[in-house]
């Protein structure tokens, strides 16, 4: 680990203003290290164990990183969100949408029950 400068690896990845993602290195030679990116800035958040959040271990993307040197040691790269990553997402716009829906329905419903009673009345 001290020899490869990971940080270097990690650093100026995503835009400036996104919100932080973990990523965790584990090799195929044992060792595991987590890194917290965000923005422009990686800080190594542990070195010998991965500490992504665990709410989150259904959502990640993996790959393989470094594919040309598999002969030394082989690492995977996974990417978890973070809390404030997902609460970036996270929006009450599918409840309106379904409210809006709803109320057409119900409204077109009324307007067919009303049709309906005025064409029966008008027939008697």
């Amino acid at each position: 680990f001290a020899v490869v400068p990971w940080k270097t690896f990690f650093e100026d990845e995503l835009p400036v203003g996104t919100p932080p993602v973990d990523v965790v290195m584990d090799s195929s030679c044992g060792h595991v290290f987590t890194f917290e990116l965000e923005g422009h800035n990686a800080t190594l958040l542990s070195d010998g164990s991965d500490v992504h959040p665990p709410d989150y271990d259904d959502v990640y993307v993996v790959g393989p990183f470094a594919d040309f040197a598999q002969e030394i040691c082989e690492y995977t790269l996974t990417v978890y969100p973070t809390v404030s990553y997902v609460d970036q997402f996270y929006t009450n716009n599918p409840k309106y949408y379904m409210a809006v829906v709803l109320a057409i329905f119900v409204a077109t419903c009324l307007a067919f029950l009303v049709f309906d009673c005025l064409i029966q009345r008008r027939q008697k």
